[in-house]
């Protein structure tokens, strides 16, 4: 996350994931090339794009994003709706999960 961070500063207007045309990427391309790939290498189900907006939306309540904000970002249209993405998994049980991997726990925090 640091890197990404560091070459956005420096790159405001840049593609993070250009083509080789300097053009954004396919959703197509970016789901067969890298994102299926790195799901299989992980051992997680295939998901798509919209799976983004999943862990974003959870990302941002686990960072302690007031959830009227969440829901404003997210462009859902009540808190049941936001509520339907969050409240899969209750939130200690996520927050226990994520404390018990070896990792930097600031890399789940939401990017600002």
């Amino acid at each position: 996350m640091r890197k990404l961070r560091a070459f956005v500063k420096g790159h405001p207007h840049a593609l993070v994931f250009p083509s080789r045309l300097n053009t954004p990427l396919r959703e197509s391309n970016v789901l067969r090339h890298a994102l299926h790939p790195a799901l299989k290498a992980l051992g997680l189900r295939k998901a798509g794009m919209h799976a983004f907006r999943h862990g974003c939306n959870r990302r941002w309540e686990l960072a302690g994003v007031n959830p009227a904000v969440l829901r404003q970002q997210m462009g859902h249209s009540s808190h049941e709706m936001t509520a339907g993405y969050t409240g899969e998994i209750p939130i200690e049980q996520v927050r226990k999960a994520i404390g018990q991997l070896n990792c930097d726990p600031k890399q789940f925090e939401a990017v600002a």
